[in-house]
């Protein structure tokens, strides 16, 4: 395991540059780790609240996350044509939102 150096300047066909995504200060390593357990289920959902990451936070753009996600869940459930899907979705107040949020999630 190494640390990239907060000075250091990568380019990417320069030693060093292999990996773009190493931000300064980040912990990397050359080698594979493989998974040692999968976790599915209900042992994902205790690991996640365990955590803290569960349930979902959906930041500070909370409403348009979600509006984005029905979006996409909408266009996969229904034959309508996503331009329809954008502008039916698009005139939704955040209330209703959430509801249909909750109502496409429980029935996917």
């Amino acid at each position: 395991m190494r640390q990239r150096k907060e000075e250091q300047d990568w380019h990417y066909y320069e030693e060093g540059g292999r990996y773009p995504t190493v931000e300064p200060g980040d912990y990397y390593s050359e080698e594979s780790v493989p998974p040692t357990h999968i976790l599915t289920g209900a042992a994902m959902i205790r690991l996640l609240k365990r955590v803290g990451e569960w349930p979902r936070d959906w930041g500070p753009n909370a409403t348009a996350n979600k509006r984005k996600m029905l979006i996409e869940m909408a266009i996969n459930k229904h034959k309508t044509s996503p331009e329809e899907i954008f502008d039916r979705v698009g005139k939704l107040s955040d209330d209703e939102v959430d509801q249909f949020y909750k109502q496409y999630k429980e029935n996917r």
